[in-house]
């Protein structure tokens, strides 16, 4: 059993409440900017979320698109990161690296990322040059060329990132425990492919989706900062074009498909190179988003575990000769939540194994989180909250991914959520999904090891 002695008990206790004071004196102020957010449903279906911002002549947009992992077929897995790379390949009236260069034009960058309920294309331009960079956005999405040319050009670009990932053994663990923890169905998947399937994907499968999922009734758009809200409206009905598909505002629920719960046995799997580190990982699926209570409960436990030097995890490998790097983490996803605990090693495996399912069932049953624990877990989680909002860009994403995955809602409660968790909240969040018994496994050793 790891005990907690009563010196770690005062600094902890010291040093959090130290933090405390500092951080909700301090930033209390700023993480009330993002509560004048408004939502706006426009006759199109398009979800626009304004927030005005004053103080710097800056805009950002952020556009985001409802498809992702629920809308998967063995097929398409991964087609939402090619139709991002074909985006950016331009419509039928304009060249590969046009859209690039309209931006650019503006005095910026056109970026995009793809996560597993959707995909967003974001910028942040000068306040005078908002509504032609979302304008250039808007046709950009209503008017893919999707040229055949383009998908053979971009088909080796996403084998290679997939390369990349395959290389790294913490993304390898990662991407085996999310299989593990939705057996059966596609949110299991990795939403950035296959080397399978983006190999064999079509035009015509690429063009399917695109016509049946990118509609704009899956489309939340964002704009933060110094901008006229009365034009807002006008500027977003006006650019986005609307495609026939799917009308329905948010992507289909997953089920998991009866007779097919988590296999708890430790998968071992080989690293693809040798002199690559060994990984163990234990994982258990969260709640959905939407219960955002216990949602952000399980964030707050993560960072009981990971607090450097002083978190649980390090203090459990801390009488290790060399400790290794062991870390905790939680996403929020729509349909359920990811948690997982990854420790580097090259052997004893077991004994990591143990030493995991000992610190994670200490936290529901005879060792519950510290007064000192939570103060410094909640004002982590918090910090982070307000630090990723302060910018414009910030805010803009916080607020697009709060809309896919639960609501813009989600981001203007979540300090006050954070806040008002207990003790007890923490504990029957750990009982309720952090159930040893139910964790899957996976152990990837390291080649001739």
């Amino acid at each position: 059993m790891i005990k907690y002695a009563n010196g770690f008990r005062r600094w902890i206790f010291i040093a959090g409440a130290a933090l405390l004071l500092c951080i909700t004196m301090g930033d209390t102020c700023r993480a009330q900017s993002i509560q004048n957010a408004q939502l706006n449903i426009l006759p199109d279906g398009i979800r626009l979320i304004t927030l005005v911002r004053h103080n710097i002549p800056l805009v950002a947009i952020d556009v985001w698109i409802r498809a992702g992992n629920a809308d998967f077929t063995a097929q398409t897995c991964g087609v939402t990161h090619y139709i991002e790379h074909l985006i950016f390949k331009g419509t039928p009236a304009m060249k590969p690296g046009d859209l690039d260069k309209e931006i650019e034009d503006l005095g910026s960058e056109l970026n995009a990322g793809t996560l597993r309920d959707g995909v967003h294309f974001h910028t942040v331009v000068e306040s005078r040059y908002w509504q032609k960079a979302l304008a250039v956005i808007g046709n950009a999405l209503s008017n893919p060329a999707f040229r055949q040319q383009d998908i053979n050009t971009e088909r080796p670009v996403i084998l290679t990132e997939l390369l990349r990932d395959h290389s790294d053994p913490r993304r390898i663990v990662s991407d085996r425990l999310t299989e593990l923890l939705f057996p059966g169905n596609p949110y299991g998947m990795p939403y950035q492919g296959l080397a399978a399937t983006i190999s064999a994907m079509s035009q015509d499968q690429i063009v399917q989706f695109y016509h049946q999922y990118y509609t704009t009734h899956r489309m939340t758009v964002v704009l933060v900062g110094d901008f006229n809200p009365n034009e807002a409206k006008a500027t977003a009905e006006l650019v986005f074009q609307p495609i026939s598909g799917d009308t329905s505002p948010t992507t289909n629920t997953i089920t998991p498909p009866a007779g097919t719960p988590p296999n708890t046995d430790a998968i071992q799997l080989t690293t693809p190179e040798v002199g690559m580190s060994g990984e163990i990982g234990l994982g258990w699926k969260g709640p959905p988003a939407l219960d955002q209570k216990a949602d952000a409960a399980l964030d707050v436990l993560s960072e009981i575990l990971d607090l450097p030097r002083t978190g649980r995890l390090a203090l459990a490998f801390s009488s290790q000769q060399t400790p290794p790097n062991a870390t905790c983490r939680y996403i929020s996803e729509k349909e359920g939540g990811i948690f997982t605990v990854l420790v580097t090693a090259n052997s004893g495996f077991e004994s990591a194994r143990q030493k995991i399912i000992e610190v994670i069932g200490a936290l529901a049953n005879n060792q519950p989180p510290l007064p000192g624990e939570i103060f410094l877990a909640k004002q982590r989680v918090i910090g982070r909250f307000l630090y990723d909002t302060e910018t414009v860009g910030g805010a803009a994403r916080e607020l697009g991914i709060s809309d896919i995955l639960a609501g813009y809602q989600r981001s203007l409660d979540r300090v006050s959520v954070v806040n008002e968790l207990t003790e007890d909240d923490l504990v029957q969040a750990a009982q309720t999904y952090l159930n040893p018994a139910k964790a899957v496994c996976v152990e990837l050793r390291a080649s001739g090891g």
